[in-house]
This record gives C-alpha cells, structure tokens and sequence, in this order.
C-alpha cells in the first residue's frame, strides 16, 4: 500500500506540473494574440486601439500637409541674415509663412538646401512622436478603462502615394481586472506626397542644369526693358528706372502664370503653347505653377544702381556732319535676384511648394551648376583666417553703423557690420591688394585698400549724404523745359570714395543726393524746334579682292556704292545748356538753399550743321552754380 501511495502521489504531481505548463503556454498565446492587430483584440478594447490609431493619422495627415507647405521641411535650416547687400534671406516669406529656399545666394556664392527623402521622413517622424500627447483618453477613462503609455518610437517611410507609420509602444489596457498589451501601432495613409516631392526634384535638376526659369526672366526683361536698341533721332533718350523696374516685375509675373508641364499625349499647336511648355517634364497627373509676386522683396539693378538712364545722339556733334543724320544707341546692363515660388498640385488636391532664387547678372543667366544635396562654399570666403579691424566714421569722426564687405580678386566676402559704439573685429581671407567695402543709409560708398596679409586696420571715412533741390533757371526764372543734368564726381588719386555719377532729368525729378565733394556738372535743355533733313545720297567706298588668280595672290580693287540716308523730322533740339566744375561743401549742403542752375540760351538751330555748333557752344558755356 506504501507503494501504491507514493506512486499515485508521483502522478498527482506530474498533472499539476502538466497543468502549469499547459496554462503558460495558453497564457503566452493570449498575450501574443493581444499584441498583433486590433482585429484580434477582445470587442471592449477595439474602440480604444481604433481611436489611437485614427489619431496617429490625423497627426500623420498634418505633418504631411507641413511638408509639403514648407518644401520638404519642418525643422527649418538656420536663418541666413538679410542685408542691403543681399535683401534676400535663405528663406522666402510666402505671404507670411516662412519658406526655405531650394536655391538661393549668399557671399556671391550659390547655395543648394532641398531637402532629401531620408530629411523629410525624419522629421516627420519626430512631428509624430513630439504630438502623441494629443491623443487624449479622458472620455474612455471616464468609463473605467486604465490607459498606460510609454515612451514610443516612430519610424515613417514616404512613398509615391503613401505614408507608412511604424510606431513602436508599450501601451496597456485595463477594464476591470482584465489586462492587455500592445506594442504595435503601425497605421498608413494615402497621399502623394512622395510623387510630389519627386516631380519637385525633378523640375529643381532641370532648372540647375538648364537655366530654363531664368531664360524666361531674361527674355521678359528684353522685351519690355530698354535693353540693347538703336533710334533715329537726334534728341536723348532718357527712361525713369523705376519705370522700367515696374514693367520689369509686371512682365515677370504674367509670363511665369503661363510656364506649365508636359501634358502626357498633349500636341502642342501654337507657338505660345511651344514655348510656354516644359517639354522635357511630364505631368504625370500633376499641375505645376510658377509664382512669382512683384510686391515681394526683387532686386532690379540698372548699369549699377543709376536711377535715370540716358542716351545721348550721335551724329549731332561738331566734326560729324558728315554722317547727315543722328542716331541713339543704348545698352544698359541688368542685374536681377527675385524669389520665384514653385508650386505642385496634384488630383486630390495636396500640395507641393518651394521656392528658389532667380539669378540675372550682366543681362544674362547664372551659370548652369549640378545639383547637391549639400551647399556649396565661397572659394575665397571659405578661408577667413586673418583677424582684421573696421571702424567707419563720418567728417566729425563720429561712428557709423555700416554694412562691411571685402573684396579680394573678383570675391566678395560679408564680415558683418559695425555699430554705433566700436568697430568691427572679424575674420577675413588673406589677400592682397584686396578692399574693404563700406555701405551706410545716408552715406556715399566707400572702399578702403587693405592687404590683409599685411595690415589689420581699416579706419574708413564715409561721407555723408544730403537731399539737394535742384532749380533751373534762364535769365533768373525756373524753366519748365526737359533738361538733362549730369553731376560727375571728381575722385582724386587716393581718396577712398566709391561715389556715383547722378544723372537727373528736371523738371521729372526736381532732388537729388550729393555728398561734399568737387564735381563736374553738365546741363542740357531740349525744347520744341522742327529741323527737317532732307534725303541724302551718299557713296562710300572700299577694297575688295580681285576676280581669278589675282585675288589669290591679294590684289584688290575699289568698289563703291551708294547709299540713301532717308529724310527724318526733328522736333526737339538743343536749347539752351553749359557746363562747370564746382566744389560743393558740407556747410552747403546743410542748408536748406537750393542748388540753382542758371543756363545761358543759344539759339535755336535751323539745320544739322547749327545743331552741331549748339553742342559744340553748350561745351564752352558756363553755368553759374549758386547754393
């Protein structure tokens, strides 16, 4: 009987032991099925899973939407400071809403900052991670669940047409005595953003290798902008820069609204249609805009900053008669940075958007450039190894707040600037016969010469510059004739001004700025005179090879032709005008005085050789300049 009782002891523990190990494995199974997906969970825990997860989208949704509003970015790149140098920043403010740009200058150098695929879905993925407190249980709380979250990662992965979301957290349930856990969150959306973003790359590698953007800037500006042109006529040509800048930003705007994609199938008929179309780039389902806003910060540069422009006629002149006619040719030469706004849109409605800088110098495009996800560096700028100092100082020798630049060989290198209390200890390349450049609201430019592997101090003077009221006078009354004046400054040997010729054209502008300094001052009135030129014939001459063998061995021969120079009609001439050399002082400028411009008359001439002589009278005629 022992036996028999320790044996069926020893059973009665097996089936015990059975039993923990049967229940443990029935117990893993359970957990196991509660961690995998919400369709497994038991009926009271759904709508709490299915509530989290629809949160996780809505937050997803939105940083997608942040995105693509922001050109990739959600977490901006540093600010690039703006200056007068480079109003320009490397973020565009879209009507309020701050853009980095894909493209953009900075230190005369071109800097690329698009966004990668691997940026955007980190980024995103931190948006996600930061904002899952706003995935609010309270209401579920309120009806006895318990809700316990941890700390979670998030992993997102953007593309074509979906955003997928991998978020890892130990999140447990509890309703009563019952208890589950999840680990797994994982939800995806549907959206576009990924074409997107690659149709955007796509258009960005085109215009850096291509240009095209900036071709259509140049060819707006040639046609609306006095550019290049020649006229018959023996009266200047004169154009308000303002003008021009604002035909300028008009042209820019309404040619960029046409700029479209390739429509997949789509014949293009008109020569409009041609030209308008991106034929290299498809469409894709996707519409493309090119914004361009002309109330927003565009630098509009003309033949250096000049705010009238003038062409004088040729032909007029003593000693050309012999040309028997007049003409005027100009070339003014552009320089253009705007911010242009790409925008992508595609059937559902979501957006895609970045800005990238237009870059016109000397009336041409940019050079084309390979595209980086990395910025470029200023060759010379990049070595700032030498420790300079900059004061700027007006006549009383008092401090000015100025912008401060250095110029070595054809680099410009911001340094920062001074202010009103010391100057500017910085870092600047090693250089020689390099400058310091100066600029100041209310002050002449100046440059300053600095070997900076010589020397480490640059005090620089700066004048200052004063509003002038111009008058011009004859016999003591103001006229009301076109006159072109043209004030010269005279820049000694030495001296470190980087003053500018003002030219003016009264009574249209009546003030000017001038700073103290001698200057060489011209005027010219131009009033209503008929001059008629009749045709002429006249026959010119050259030498040309002669026929056959003795051609080959260089013989020549003359042969003439003639040539008809059609009759034109003059309807304004030369009038009165003359010419002086002045030194204006500060104390001048400080009054209030006008600075008046008495002109002696001529008579006014009835034919091209009297015209000639006017010129050659104006030339020899002082003015009295009276201040």
């Amino acid at each position: 009987r022992k036996i028999m009782n320790n044996k069926r002891g020893q059973v009665t523990i097996f089936i015990i032991i059975a039993l923990v190990i049967i229940g443990g494995i029935g117990a893993y199974l359970i957990i196991r099925n509660n961690q995998a997906t919400g369709v497994e969970l038991p009926q009271q825990y759904q709508a709490l899973e299915e509530y989290y997860k629809s949160c996780i989208k809505e937050i997803t949704t939105e940083g997608v939407m942040v995105l693509g509003d922001k050109g990739g970015w959600i977490n901006e790149p540093p600010t690039q400071t703006s200056s007068a140098l480079e109003p320009l920043t490397n973020k565009h403010n879209f009507y309020g809403q701050s853009i980095p740009y894909w493209y953009y200058l900075v230190n005369n150098q071109y800097i690329q900052q698009p966004p990668t695929k691997e940026e955007m879905q980190e980024q995103l993925s931190e948006y996600i991670k930061v904002r899952l407190d706003r995935c609010d249980f309270s209401i579920y709380e309120q009806e006895g669940y318990t809700i316990l979250r941890n700390s979670p990662e998030v992993r997102t992965t953007i593309n074509p047409e979906e955003v997928l979301v991998e978020l890892v957290e130990d999140t447990t349930y509890a309703y009563g005595e019952e208890t589950i856990r999840i680990t797994d969150h994982d939800v995806n959306i549907n959206t576009g953003i990924g074409k997107l973003y690659e149709k955007a790359k796509e258009i960005f590698t085109k215009e850096m290798e291509g240009m095209f953007l900036e071709k259509y800037a140049v060819d707006a500006m040639r046609l609306y902008a006095p550019v290049d042109g020649v006229e018959i006529t023996c009266a200047p040509k004169t154009w308000n820069t303002q003008d021009i800048r604002n035909e300028i930003k008009t042209a820019l705007q309404v040619n960029y609204q046409e700029v479209r994609l390739q429509e997949t199938g789509k014949k293009l008929v008109t020569e409009e249609e041609k030209y308008y179309t991106l034929k290299e780039i498809s469409s894709e389902g996707i519409q493309a805009n090119f914004h361009y806003d002309p109330q927003g910060i565009t630098n509009i540069e003309v033949n250096g900053g000049e705010e009238y422009l003038l062409a004088l006629p040729v032909g007029n002149q003593q000693g050309l008669g012999i040309i028997g006619f007049c003409y005027v040719t100009w070339h003014n030469v552009y320089d253009m940075d705007m911010p242009l706004m790409i925008q992508l849109i595609n059937e559902q409605g979501e957006i895609f958007q970045y800005p990238i800088q237009i870059v016109i110098r000397g009336n041409k495009e940019r050079e084309a450039v390979r595209t980086t996800e990395e910025g470029t560096v200023a060759e010379v700028c990049q070595y700032k190894n030498k420790e300079i100092t900059v004061n700027t100082y007006d006549s009383n020798l008092n401090p000015v707040e100025a912008l401060i630049s250095y110029k070595c060989i054809n680099q410009e290198c911001q340094l920062g600037k001074t202010n009103n209390n010391e100057g500017l200890v910085t870092k600047a390349p090693q250089c020689y016969n390099g400058y310091v450049l100066s600029r100041a609201e209310g002050y002449e430019n100046a440059k300053y010469p600095l070997s900076t592997n010589e020397e480490n101090t640059a005090n620089v003077l700066m004048e200052k510059k004063y509003p002038v009221r111009i008058s011009v006078t004859k016999e003591g009354n103001e006229i009301k004739d076109k006159t072109v004046i043209t004030i010269i400054p005279i820049i000694n040997t030495g001296e470190n001004s980087d003053k500018e010729t003002r030219i003016i054209i009264w009574p249209e502008q009546k003030t000017l700025t001038l700073s103290e300094g001698e200057y060489n001052i011209s005027a010219v009135t131009y009033g209503n005179n008929r001059i008629v030129l009749p045709e002429s014939k006249k026959t010119q001459c050259y030498d040309v090879p002669r026929p056959g063998l003795a051609g080959v061995i260089g013989m020549t021969k003359e042969q003439c032709q003639t040539i008809t120079i059609p009759g034109q009609v003059l309807n304004e001439t030369i009038i009165a005008g003359g010419t002086s050399k002045e030194y204006i002082t500060e104390s001048q400028l400080q009054t209030n005085n006008p600075l008046v411009i008495e002109e002696e008359t001529i008579r006014a001439p009835k034919s091209v050789e009297e015209l000639q002589y006017a010129y050659s009278l104006i030339e020899n005629t002082k003015l009295t300049i009276t201040k």
